[in-house]
């Protein structure tokens, strides 16, 4: 941690915010090319990719390497693989609830090795998967196929399947929405869902994935917007309360990987919080990063001039930044990111 205390302001800020990356627009509109490649070379974390095609991603991805003082992580959701994110490149596989059908954990471990081998072959080092989540309410209507099942056993089993592929090949794997999305019946894009459990029937159910995932070293979890008023009844959505994230996931729970948020600009979040009291709230609850702004701009002065007059505040996010830092060394992307590992014929063998 001391090598990171004489570290600007401005650089912490930009080491704990993630803005999102659209290929396409990188590539067909130049002033967003510049906004991007100027954040790059501001030292930001790294992106989370939508969109473009396997070729575009790895050109950006190494393109935007080449500018960055501190070698960027790239993010996508690759849950079932590339096609969930990318344009016709990658192999689609099952979704989690089919896997978690076909009675074989094995194979979530394949599929993640198989993801993570594609993924990391155009230079993005953090898959925001498995769902950890348990599909216990059939009316949620964002969850559902997304989950590898109803029973918290499998659902265990399998993520941490699914973890242990993904690990094999350094790429991060992200147990997400802590502490539970499955059975909820609101989509937290769109509003912010509740979940009305006791204590005790969290522990019971939507925990117990989580809990195994941390007892096997995940490196990274994902919190979701979503209000646990068993947890916080202060109805402050899981990904902006400390209560939820300092003081069950990381004190309770004894988590000590990355913690990272849902796309904060999601309307949970953004309808009801500006990206600047977003930002601040989550990395103040416990957060490492915090994804997606709606404004990142705004987020990073803001966040800056903020960690620069709070002195306890800039040590949390220096605990942050080590954990990051951290993270990408695992990862092989430091001290340099330089060689993408490469796989012969990778799509083609993956879909036999």
């Amino acid at each position: 941690m001391k090598q990171f205390e004489k570290i600007s302001s401005k650089e912490l800020a930009y080491q704990v915010v993630m803005p999102r990356l659209d290929t396409e627009k990188y590539f067909e509109d130049e002033k967003h090319n510049e906004f991007i490649s100027q954040l790059a070379s501001n030292s930001i974390v790294g992106f989370c990719v939508f969109g473009g095609n396997a070729e575009q991603v790895e050109i950006m991805t190494n393109e935007l390497q080449n500018l960055a003082k501190i070698p960027l992580i790239f993010s996508a959701d690759f849950e079932f693989g590339l096609p969930m994110r990318l344009v016709d490149d990658g192999t689609s596989f099952p979704h989690n609830m089919a896997i978690g059908k076909a009675g074989k954990s094995e194979y979530a471990y394949k599929i993640g090795e198989a993801i993570s081998k594609e993924a990391k072959s155009i230079g993005i080092n953090w898959n925001f998967a498995p769902v950890a989540d348990i599909n216990s309410n059939k009316n949620n209507p964002i969850i559902n196929i997304r989950s590898f099942g109803e029973n918290s056993e499998i659902v265990s089993d399998y993520a941490l399947e699914f973890i242990k592929g993904s690990s094999s090949q350094k790429v991060v794997a992200c147990a997400k929405h802590f502490p539970g999305h499955g059975d909820t019946e609101t989509d937290s894009h769109i509003s912010m869902p509740i979940l009305n459990k006791s204590i005790e029937e969290l522990e019971n159910l939507e925990l117990i994935p989580f809990k195994k995932a941390i007892a096997n070293g995940v490196k990274s979890i994902m919190v979701g917007h979503l209000a646990v008023p068993a947890l916080d009844d202060s109805n402050l959505p899981a990904s902006l309360s400390k209560k939820i994230i300092n003081d069950f996931l990381i004190e309770q729970l004894g988590y000590k990987g990355v913690i990272i948020t849902d796309a904060l600009d999601m309307h949970a979040i953004s309808d009801n919080f500006s990206s600047e009291e977003a930002v601040v709230k989550t990395l103040e609850a416990g957060s490492d990063i915090a994804l997606m702004p709606k404004d990142v701009m705004t987020a990073l002065e803001f966040l800056e001039k903020y960690i620069e007059t709070n002195i306890d505040f800039r040590n949390k996010i220096i605990a942050s930044y080590t954990k990051i830092y951290n993270l990408k060394r695992w990862c092989g992307l430091i001290p340099r990111f330089a060689i993408l590992d490469k796989y012969s014929k990778i799509f083609l063998e993956h879909q036999k």
